[in-house]
């Protein structure tokens, strides 16, 4: 008897529509820095880079940006249970659910406020574990963790869906299946150039991660 399929999920931008919420959050830092945001149009471009290429360009110095991804987090975990999420998503969670699919979310959001988020949208019974507090680049220990914990037997049937470059890297790194998801923050066609095992363009295809 095969192994139940693990589908195991960013949080921001995969589950969560939280990036209105990280424009405000960032135009209040700007203003507080007295720094200037990106248009429209610089936006788009930046959609396009890594994270890592994304802080070289912000003009925070390095030493700093652990102090200001803190700040950022503080103030995202304060809208993050009225966040929404994407259309045809509560229905993909609940077929993934039939399908006998164990669901978790690797996030470094804090725990309370991603629990607030699910319990608002009553996904949380859908979710057998919520990992949370991993560092910018270090989720690939916690994607292993939570495979293990999960019960995950055979690696072909465990998947990592996130919305950014570094959710491939970091799946790639565990040993785990990549799920690139194009509703979020990195632009599509830069998802599919960096070869995941799939890339979902609608949530109803989450449902392919449970074949």
């Amino acid at each position: 008897m095969r192994d139940p399929p693990v589908v195991l999920f960013d949080f921001d931008g995969t589950l969560a529509d939280s990036f209105p919420a990280l424009l405000r959050v960032a135009a209040q830092l700007a203003g507080e820095e007295n720094r200037t945001l990106p248009d429209a149009g610089e936006i788009r471009a930046l959609r396009k880079l890594h994270t890592l290429e994304l802080l070289r360009r912000s003009g925070i110095p390095l030493a700093r940006v652990p102090f200001w991804l803190k700040r950022v987090r503080r103030r995202l975990a304060l809208e993050t249970p009225g966040m929404q999420s994407f259309s045809g998503m509560e229905e993909a969670l609940a077929g993934l659910r039939k399908r006998g699919a164990r669901l978790g979310i690797i996030t470094s959001n804090g725990e309370e406020a991603v629990r607030l988020f699910l319990r608002n949208h009553r996904w949380e019974p859908w979710f057998d574990l919520v990992e949370t507090g991993s560092p910018l680049f270090g989720k690939a220990r916690l994607i292993r963790r939570a495979a293990r914990r999960l019960g995950a037997g055979e690696p072909g049937r465990v998947w990592y869906a996130g919305d950014e470059l570094r959710d491939i890297e970091a799946a790639r790194e565990a040993g785990v299946r990549s799920a690139a998801v194009t509703w979020g923050f990195n632009d599509p066609e830069v998802l599919a150039a960096a070869g995941p095992d799939a890339v979902l363009r609608h949530p109803a295809e989450l449902l392919s991660l449970a074949d």
